[in-house]
C-alpha cells in the first residue's frame, strides 16, 4: 500500500494488541503499515478483515460457535433453504442465512445449530416446530442410517473441531483429497515434499485471510511439518482414486512418487478464488524446488523451530511469521 502523503509504498508491520469483542477481550497480532514519513499508521480493508478475523476466530472458538462453512453443511445435508432452517430452529426470518455469510450467532442460537447436526436431533426439533414433511423425514431417517451402518476412517483420524490448530476450519475431506490431486497434477512430488507444500498452502493462506484451506492439523517432526496421520491421508487419497503413489528411484533409495489419475476435475468447483489462488502461488513457488530442499527451508521457519522438540501440534498463528514463501 501506498502512502497517502508521499506515494511511497509503505511497510507492513504486525504488534501485539487487544481487541473487545462482546464481553470477551481477545490477543491478536494486529497489521497495519507504517508511513515512514508521516510516522502514521494506516489500515486497508484486507488488513481491517485480518485484524477482526483474529478476534471473531478466538470468539467462536471460546464459545463453542460454529463457524460460518459448518453453519452451511449442516443446512446442506438436510437440503433445506437457509429461511426454513431458521423457521425449524425458531430464529428469525433471515438469521440463518446471516450466519452462513459470516454473522456471529449469540451463544443460544449457536448451541442449537450445533444441536441441529445431529440428525436425530435435529429431527426432535423439527417435529416439535410441526415442519416434519415426508420428504424430510426420509432424509433424516437416511442420514441416522448411514451415520449408525458406517465406520468412517475420516472421522476417526480427522474430524475436529475449529480451532488455532486447524486453522479454524472443519477439515474439509474433499478439499483435502482435491489439494493432493492439484500438487500432484502440476508437480508430480515426492511425499516429503507434498508433506510441504500442504503446510505452505494452509499457512499461507492463513496469513492472508485468517483461515486454512483444508482444516488440517500439523505436527513438527524430525523431517518438518507434516500433516498429522499423513500416511492415513494419503492412503485415502489413493483408494479413492485422487492419485496414483509409486515407488520410485530417489537417488540412493526408493520413495514414493505422487501422480494425478488422468481424471478430469474442475478445482474451481471445489475451492474459492483466494483458495485457488494460494494453490497457484505454492506451486509456482516451489515448481523448481527439491524435496531436500523445501525441507531444508521448512526447518527455518518458526513454527518447526519451536515445536520439533516436542514434535507438538503447529498453531496456525505461526502463519503470519513463515518466510519460505
Amino acid at each position: 500500500m501506498k502512502s497517502p502523503y508521499t506515494g511511497k509504498e509503505m511497510t507492513l508491520r504486525r504488534e501485539p494488541r487487544k481487541l473487545k469483542f462482546r464481553k470477551d477481550e481477545f490477543d491478536v497480532l494486529y497489521h497495519t503499515y507504517f508511513c515512514q514519513d508521516s510516522k502514521e499508521n494506516f489500515e486497508d480493508d484486507k488488513l481491517s478483515e485480518l485484524n477482526i478475523k483474529q478476534v471473531h476466530n478466538q470468539y467462536r472458538e471460546k464459545h463453542k460457535l460454529p463457524f460460518s462453512e459448518e453453519i452451511k453443511e449442516i443446512r446442506e445435508k438436510y437440503g433445506l433453504s437457509a429461511r426454513k432452517m431458521s423457521e425449524i430452529l425458531g430464529f428469525g426470518v433471515n438469521s440463518y442465512s446471516n450466519y452462513e455469510n459470516g454473522d456471529i450467532p449469540e451463544i443460544a442460537n449457536g448451541r442449537i445449530i450445533l444441536m441441529a447436526a445431529n440428525p436425530k436431533n435435529f429431527r426432535e426439533l423439527a417435529l416439535k416446530a410441526g415442519l416434519l414433511d415426508e420428504k424430510l423425514d426420509r432424509r433424516i431417517k437416511h442420514l441416522i442410517e448411514r451415520r449408525e451402518n458406517e465406520f468412517d476412517i475420516w472421522e476417526m483420524f480427522f474430524a475436529k473441531s475449529p480451532s488455532s490448530k486447524n486453522g479454524y476450519k472443519t477439515v474439509s475431506q474433499t478439499k483435502v483429497l482435491m489439494a493432493i490431486r492439484y500438487f500432484s497434477e502440476i508437480l508430480s512430488p515426492w511425499k516429503t515434499k507434498m508433506n510441504k507444500l500442504l503446510f505452505y498452502a494452509d499457512f499461507l493462506n492463513y496469513r492472508n485471510h485468517c483461515e486454512s484451506i483444508t482444516g488440517l492439523e500439523y505436527k513438527a517432526i524430525p523431517l518438518g511439518p507434516v500433516p498429522e496421520n499423513y500416511d492415513h491421508l494419503y492412503g485415502i487419497a489413493s483408494s479413492n482414486g485422487f492419485v496414483e503413489i509409486n515407488e520410485e528411484p530417489c537417488h540412493d533409495f526408493l520413495g514414493e512418487c505422487f501422480k494425478a489419475n488422468k481424471i478430469e476435475l474442475k478445482y474451481g468447483d471445489v475451492f474459492t478464488d483466494d483458495e485457488l489462488n494460494t494453490l497457484k502461488t505454492v506451486s509456482s513457488h516451489f515448481a523448481k524446488t527439491t524435496a531436500r530442499e523445501i525441507k531444508e527451508l521448512s526447518h527455518k521457519e518458526k513454527a518447526w523451530l519451536e515445536n520439533y522438540k516436542t514434535k507438538s501440534l503447529i498453531d496456525y498463528s505461526y502463519g503470519f511469521e513463515i518466510v519460505g514463501i
